[in-house]
């Protein structure tokens, strides 16, 4: 007895199908906005009033971002009050120099600088 024959015309029909799905234009389109990229970014180096046990407290970081207007995302530790952030800000300014400033001026930052390269002089 030969094995049954199996007829091709519903594989074809539907690899046909899939084919045509796979081609068919996307609608990319919405209605909600497009969340726009902030205008500055830049890595810093925070020094907090109050020692930190390992991570800041989140309570802190969001009041810093609210009342500076920034948005600071955790990157790493140096100490109990130096920690790096990404800051990122919709300023004007690319190197975010105005964003910077308004974090310096809250009482629980003792110092904010980039997160630069530095040379030692000599």
């Amino acid at each position: 007895m030969h094995g049954a024959r199996v007829s091709r015309a519903p594989i074809a029909a539907l690899s046909g199908a899939l084919l045509a799905a796979c081609a068919a234009p996307v609608d990319t389109s919405s209605d909600a906005p497009a969340a726009s990229a902030p205008a500055c970014t830049t890595q810093v180096i925070v020094d907090l009033a109050t020692p930190a046990a390992g991570e800041p407290d989140a309570a802190l970081v969001d009041d810093l971002e609210r009342t500076a207007r920034i948005r600071l995302t955790y990157v790493r530790s140096v100490s109990a009050t130096l920690h790096v952030f990404e800051l990122s800000a919709d300023d004007a300014e690319p190197d975010c120099s105005g964003a910077l400033e308004r974090l310096r001026a809250d009482s629980r930052i003792r110092s904010a600088d980039r997160d630069t390269r530095r040379l030692p002089q000599g």
